[in-house]
């Protein structure tokens, strides 16, 4: 459901990508999704990135430079990047950014902060079909990461989005009967896979086979060599912000998924929106490049979502 299949030039280097996926017990606030990036050796005659998620995204936006070395005003993606595991962004002493992979200091890279001057419209839902940007029903969301300014990187750049609407309700199945949403966190070749399976034919079949055309004869396009797997994956599933005493919890993991939650240092929860929720943060990395991980998370229904549920049930 939330993971990216990337494309680009064979070249490029994904180096990482991490999802920090705030979770809700509300449907309507859907689930809002910080994706942090570090790439490299992107070339000058094809300097674009592009992610791939299933159905469609909202309120898609860069986020910017100084929210790495500001306190946020919104939720705090770059503060549980950065605590997550001890202190893995740091300011050198010649002023350039050290990124630590691990707790070791051979595990290191400098890294560019993105969006720079040359990268302030870097993050875009490419528009595909009829025009529109952002079309609630599309089979897939295509994002245009870039252009990259010229270097070679390591760039760390964040973008911040949100699966909602129509999209939430075909991937988040509810189960009323225990009060519980299932939310499946799917590597890339699931991606792949459901795709064209379920998503595009849905959509033929829901609107006709002209509007998502084009969605269906670009993801068929794609070349092999054009796929990029992260050399590394980490999913950071944050509980319920509304405190809701039913707690999100693992019930599924494939074994290239490792679960490191008892890793994550106590910093984390050292913000006012993340306080209230200490030792409800959940971290799952793939250390190797897998395109087949998968994760199954279990969360609570609100109240008012289920009481709706049985009004219009009632009402039928």
């Amino acid at each position: 459901m939330l993971c990216f299949e990337f494309i680009g030039d064979g070249r490029i280097e994904l180096l990482l990508c991490e999802e920090a996926i705030r979770y809700s017990a509300v449907r309507g606030e859907g689930v809002q999704i910080g994706a942090t990036v570090i790439v490299k050796n992107v070339p000058a005659e094809d300097p674009y990135l592009y992610a791939i998620h299933r159905r469609a995204l909202s309120h898609i936006r860069m986020a910017p430079r100084d929210s790495w070395t500001d306190r946020e005003t919104g939720f705090p993606y770059s503060h549980i990047f950065k605590s997550i595991s001890d202190g893995r962004l740091s300011l050198a002493n010649d002023g350039a950014y050290i990124f630590q992979f691990a707790a070791t200091d051979d595990d290191a890279t400098r890294v560019t902060l993105l969006p720079d001057s040359s990268a302030r419209k870097f993050c875009a839902i490419e528009q595909m079909a009829n025009g529109e940007s952002a079309d609630p029903d599309a089979p897939f969301s295509l994002v245009r990461l870039g252009p990259f300014p010229p270097g070679n990187g390591p760039f760390l750049f964040r973008f911040e989005f949100t699966v909602s609407g129509s999209s939430y309700d075909d991937l988040v199945p509810e189960y009323q009967e225990t009060a519980t949403r299932l939310y499946r966190v799917y590597g890339p070749e699931h991606i792949r896979r459901d795709i064209p399976l379920i998503d595009i034919p849905q959509a033929l079949a829901r609107h006709g086979n002209e509007r998502f055309q084009k969605h269906a004869e670009f993801f068929d396009s794609i070349p092999s060599e054009r796929r990029i797997v992260a050399q590394r994956y980490s999913i950071v599933a944050v509980d319920n912000l509304n405190c809701n005493p039913a707690r999100l919890r693992c019930i599924d993991l494939t074994s290239d998924l490792r679960d490191m939650t008892d890793a994550i240092d106590a910093s984390v929860y050292d913000h006012p929106y993340l306080s209230a929720i200490s030792g409800r943060i959940h971290w799952f990395v793939s250390e190797r490049p897998s395109r087949r991980f998968y994760l199954q998370l279990s969360g609570p229904m609100s109240i008012d979502d289920l009481l709706g549920a049985a009004s219009t049930n009632h009402a039928a």
